[in-house]
């Protein structure tokens, strides 16, 4: 994903990219449990809170930008940034106000804000006093938990160990879903009441958020 003036552009390319993912996840949530199961399960889980990071950051710059909506209107920030590295470290030192630039100006990846929080992406937006803020707010406000959730799980399968393979056990009863099953194990279940996989629920919710925030 990339920042673009079309918003639109942006929608489309994060949401063929959380459909892709959804569609791995209901076919692996009702295969048998084995090592094939579980890699999926890591992949999918990954994936999705990476391309939300990926959407939140590019979603940032073209705001910065002055993108346009869905619906035809410009965002209108304050001051419109036309140079993108400028944007990146504004983006930087918000968080950091201490950190600086490499010798060419540009900014380490490393040194960016952590995108996948929702609270990095509103306390940017905020900055820029956008025009349309009472929807970003009003996207963020819908009842997920995918954004708190999301994470915990993805730590687990790209850092497994106990602590936090205990971690995303530990949200399992949020879900009414048992704490003795694996964590591959418990994105694949069904939350009470629900007719999905808890992790299709939660990319769902990100497209959801997507779509209304470039709308």
């Amino acid at each position: 994903m990339r920042a673009t003036i079309e918003l639109r552009r942006l929608r489309l390319s994060a949401c063929a990219r959380f459909r892709r993912l959804r569609a791995i996840a209901t076919a692996a949530a009702v295969a048998k449990p084995d090592p094939a199961r579980r890699r999926a399960a890591a992949f999918v889980a990954i994936e999705a809170a990476n391309g939300w990071a990926s959407f939140s950051r590019s979603y940032f710059l073209s705001c910065a930008m002055n993108a346009r909506l869905e619906r035809g209107i410009h965002v209108n920030p304050v001051s419109p940034i036309s140079d993108m590295n400028v944007a990146v470290g504004m983006a930087v030192q918000t968080f950091r106000p201490k950190a600086s630039p490499r010798s060419d100006g540009s900014w380490h990846r490393r040194d960016e804000p952590t995108w996948h929080d929702t609270y990095v992406l509103t306390t940017l937006l905020q900055r820029l006093c956008l025009k349309h803020m009472a929807d970003v707010n009003a996207a963020f406000s819908i009842n997920t938990r995918v954004f708190s959730d999301l994470p915990v799980f993805r730590n687990f399968f790209a850092h497994r160990n106990q602590g936090t393979s205990g971690a995303a056990r530990s949200l399992a009863p949020q879900y009414s879903i048992s704490v003795a099953l694996r964590p591959a194990d418990i994105v694949f279940a069904r939350a009470a009441g629900r007719p999905f996989p808890v992790v299709a629920d939660w990319i769902d919710d990100l497209s959801l958020v997507t779509e209304y925030l470039c709308y």
